[in-house]
């Protein structure tokens, strides 16, 4: 545990998408990519048409679904059993997701997680944005915790970091712990000296993930305990 927080949801990619009408509560830092790659060349058959249409079609589904979950944290079982049909369809739907598209700032959207669902603020702060920062090598767990809304500097926010290093073969992610860190997210970043995450020099296997879906804007994973985020 760090400070308080389980250790286990670390292990977790996130699911995450920059349709920001569809969930208002998804930060401006998300990945945006807000354009469909769908087939436009005339050589294209219908099928490759109809087959890219099915995965549009799923992917709208199921943000729609997400919208009533607040990330999971409120969603009864019937709509957590609704954002897994909508995942299944859509992955059924899809072709192999590209690894390569791992990189990016991701927001998480919705989990069914018990590690992640169990996390809240405190008296003074409440849980704001769970996300991810990944590079070509590490992977920074971020979470944020917001004043409560009687505390004057609303836009002040304490990041809580857990920075992984991350191996990929194909669609399949190990991570290996490597370091801890906490800061405060800008603007309030930019007026302070900030403290680097602290690195040591060996490396604690941390858990996996498969890649089940990735087209650079929403990615969808299965944890080693089998839950979706």
């Amino acid at each position: 545990r760090i400070s308080g927080l389980p250790m286990k949801w670390l292990t977790l990619a996130v699911l995450s998408c920059a349709a920001e009408a569809l969930l208002p509560g998804v930060h401006h830092e998300t990945k945006r990519a807000l354009l469909f790659a769908l087939a436009t060349d005339g050589r294209e058959t219908s099928t490759v048409d109809s087959a890219a249409a099915a995965v549009t079609d799923a992917k709208r589904d199921l943000l729609r679904a997400l919208v009533v979950t607040d990330r999971g944290f409120s969603a009864s079982a019937s709509q957590q059993a609704a954002v897994r049909r909508s995942i299944d369809r859509l992955v059924a739907a899809a072709s192999p997701s590209d690894a390569s598209k791992l990189q990016g700032n991701w927001t998480l959207a919705w989990t069914d997680a018990p590690d992640i669902l169990g996390l809240s603020g405190g008296p003074l702060a409440v849980l704001g944005r769970i996300g991810q920062v990944i590079d070509d090598t590490t992977i920074i767990n971020v979470i944020e915790y917001e004043p409560v809304s009687w505390i004057p500097l609303q836009k002040l926010a304490l990041q809580q970091r857990v920075v992984l290093e991350y191996a990929q073969t194909g669609n399949e992610v190990t991570l290996t712990l490597r370091g801890l860190g906490g800061r405060l997210r800008p603007p309030f970043a930019d007026a302070f000296e900030q403290p680097r995450d602290v690195v040591g020099p060996t490396s604690v296997p941390f858990g996996r993930f498969q890649i089940l879906f990735n087209d650079g804007e929403v990615r969808v994973v299965r944890t080693a305990q089998g839950y979706f985020s």
